[in-house]
């Protein structure tokens, strides 16, 4: 994980810096390269991998809405936007209570939750990094160790992954852990960007 971040603090995202068009990413990538922070390993990461979805084009997914009228099918397509694609792979919780209560929605949006991950705190300051699955809380105080559990979850059960952030997934897959892969509907840019962390952590 270490050379991954240098790689993409010192080459990916300097040279692809243009695509940070809000405030947030312009902020982002300050406190990445201003030395005088001295951000946590964890707050880097989860820096980094905000920043990594400003890089990826709209997410598009397809779902097929079956109605039996006259025997058609109709196809729906949605675009996330960059906050949905960022709140599906990680959520902000102010506090522990703030925690439960996302949890809360969660559950009662959804019949069967996937793996997710929390942070408790800011993002600077985590207090600490939760993942829930199936309404069960695993607390950690590294994110590096949230996504690794998180990543493994949706592996060992057999999870599709959030439709809004798969393209994360599909990076942390193709780069850490380079398991057999069916999802076909990985986008070119996140191919693109695949190759290219590929290319440079060979290096």
């Amino acid at each position: 994980m270490e050379k991954f971040l240098n790689i993409m603090i010192e080459k990916i995202l300097p040279d692809q810096s243009e695509k940070f068009f809000s405030a947030e990413d312009s902020e982002m990538w300050k406190q990445l390269v201003d030395k005088n922070n001295n951000l946590t390993r964890s707050a880097t990461c989860l820096l980094v991998f905000r920043l990594i979805q400003s890089l990826l084009s709209p997410c598009r997914i397809s779902s097929k809405i079956l109605q039996d009228v006259e025997n058609t099918k109709n196809v729906s397509k949605k675009f996330y936007s960059l906050r949905e694609s960022r709140d599906a792979f990680l959520i902000k919780c102010t506090n522990e209570t703030d925690l439960n209560e996302k949890v809360s929605i969660k559950l009662a949006k959804e019949s069967s939750v996937s793996p997710y991950i929390f942070i408790v705190g800011s993002l600077n300051q985590a207090q600490a990094f939760i993942v829930n699955f199936e309404n069960i809380t695993y607390k950690f105080h590294s994110l590096t160790k949230a996504i690794d559990i998180c990543f493994k979850a949706y592996t060992l059960f057999n999870i599709a992954y959030p439709e809004a952030c798969s393209s994360v997934w599909d990076i942390i897959n193709r780069v850490f852990y380079k398991l057999p892969d069916d999802n076909t509907n990985t986008k070119p840019s996140t191919y693109l960007l695949i190759n290219e962390i590929r290319t440079a952590m060979e290096q």
